[in-house]
């Protein structure tokens, strides 16, 4: 085996257990559990607000004073999909004109069929309380 192979495979040894050491030591320093396609909207109440899926069903929104400690932030689950929907993806909260909007992707267990859904606050002051459904 000419060297360059041999050094090669030892670069990728020694990274393969650089990176399984390093993933089963990190501590994440905001939250205790996984926050994929994390969204973090700053309203003018001075709380920070981030959805994050529950379940990949329903969505769970949490508010915080502090960007960088969200162990203590009050959260509320504020969506949960009917029968027949499923796959939730990416849940966003916005607040245009005077309303607070919750967006997000679904399916119906067919990744082809994934759409995008909106839900709107039904008190505009309260972004953690009832939401509008959607329509099938």
């Amino acid at each position: 085996m000419p060297p360059s192979k041999y050094l090669f495979g030892i670069f990728v040894a020694v990274l393969v257990r650089f990176e399984s050491n390093f993933a089963a030591q990190f501590h994440n320093p905001l939250a205790d559990f996984m926050w994929p396609d994390p969204y973090c909207y700053l309203h003018t109440d001075g709380f920070y607000y981030m959805p994050r899926q529950l379940n990949n069903r329903g969505v769970t929104l949490f508010k915080s004073a502090s960007l960088t400690n969200w162990r203590d932030a009050e959260s509320a689950v504020i969506y949960t999909a009917p029968e027949g929907l499923m796959g939730l993806w990416a849940p966003e909260i916005h607040f245009v004109n005077g309303n607070f909007y919750l967006y997000f992707a679904m399916d119906t267990g067919n990744n082809a069929a994934h759409r995008m859904y909106v839900i709107r606050a039904l008190d505009p002051n309260n972004p953690m309380g009832n939401y509008t459904s959607e329509k099938k």
